[in-house]
């Protein structure tokens, strides 16, 4: 069965770290989820001090100069409502490394794979959690390797997209050779991607994959003006069935592989008509496959929030009750008994419930 998470444990690695608010009885889990935000942070503000980068909706850019000041504007700017809820009962956190080194260039194009040092940078960092985190295996659900790795153009000899996060595999694999590995595919994860992505011939290893897919429903006015759409959609062809072909790649591959396949990421807007019927196909898929997945996202920008609701990004206001929380929670109300398919985890399999605000 399969493992449903609203809360991603990810570690933005610049400018800010998931703050980690500790619960009575969470022990070693709170000790570990608290210390890897620590750990992580001082690792990317260190490494990758040359090159700043600027979180909008989980999409890092480069932005020349200025570097210690807007570090701070960065951290100053962190949403106050984003917190990592560790539960009282323990459960499994996703290291995500949300910003390689270097950031972005144009057309999202994903820096470290044309440039050496930053490489180089990128496999030290995973050196270096492996090092301090080895031996949470029961704690850790996997190391995220590189969030939405872009790669369009020709990059270095041995850093490649798939290259690079093999590299970075192994490296772990000399530390660490519990801890499983996510690995994503090219194109922000996208799930077309899978059509030509290779497996890594390495034990433990997590395929991640992200769906906002028709983009122009699930992403309707995030960054602009928008002409309002709907789902389902007969006339556009958006219903369930276009969701299962737009998965179709993923599945294959899990099955020619037999892979462990994760949705590390999947969301409507909240202003989208239809978006918690989105949530529910999208998730009734997810289970019929057996797939794990999360939520995107908790606690962090509104527009992503089951917690909020409004016709656009300027007027949201908290909700204790709206369609999408309510397709969330039911979604998540399947997995309550349900074991991890990882066989690394014999664990019950752990959710974090958004709580009313």
């Amino acid at each position: 069965m399969a493992t449903r998470m609203v809360c991603r444990a990810a570690v933005l690695l610049f400018g800010a770290a998931a703050a980690v608010k500790r619960a009575p009885g969470a022990g070693r889990e709170a000790r570990v989820a608290a210390e890897a935000a620590d750990q992580i942070r001082g690792v990317a503000e260190a490494a990758f001090r040359r090159d700043p980068v600027q979180r909008e909706i989980g999409v890092a850019q480069k932005v020349p100069g200025r570097d210690e000041a807007l570090a701070q504007d960065l951290r100053a700017r962190r949403p106050p409502e984003f917190r990592l809820e560790v539960p009282r009962e323990p459960k499994r956190r996703h290291s995500d490394l949300h910003f390689a080194p270097g950031g972005r260039e144009s057309g999202s194009e994903t820096r470290m794979f044309h440039d050496a040092e930053c490489a180089a940078r990128f496999l030290d960092v995973w050196r270096r959690i492996a090092a301090r985190f080895c031996g949470n295996a029961d704690v850790i659900y996997g190391y995220d390797l590189v969030n939405e790795p872009v790669q369009r153009r020709e990059a270095l000899p041995g850093c490649d997209g798939w290259t690079l996060q093999r590299r970075a595999a192994e490296a772990i694999r000399e530390i660490d050779p519990e801890t499983p590995v996510i690995v994503e595919s090219n194109l922000l994860d996208h799930p077309e991607t899978y059509g030509t992505m290779s497996p890594l011939d390495l034990a433990n290893v997590i395929y991640e994959v992200h769906v906002y897919n028709p983009v122009d429903f699930t992403h309707q006015g995030v960054g602009g003006p928008y002409e309002p759409k709907s789902y389902p959609d007969v006339r556009r062809g958006w219903d369930k069935d276009f969701l299962r072909r737009v998965l179709a790649p993923v599945r294959a591959f899990e099955e020619r592989h037999g892979a462990k396949i994760y949705v590390g990421e999947f969301s409507a807007i909240a202003w989208a008509d239809g978006a918690d019927k989105w949530l529910a196909d999208a998730i009734s898929l997810f289970d019929e496959y057996g797939w794990d997945w999360t939520y995107h996202a908790f606690r962090e920008w509104s527009g992503w929030s089951v917690e909020h609701e409004g016709h656009d990004a300027k007027h949201m206001v908290p909700s204790s009750d709206n369609p999408r929380r309510r397709a969330l929670l039911d979604g998540l109300k399947g997995g309550a008994d349900s074991e991890s398919s990882f066989p690394t985890a014999g664990e019950k399999a752990g959710q974090a419930v958004p709580a009313s605000r």
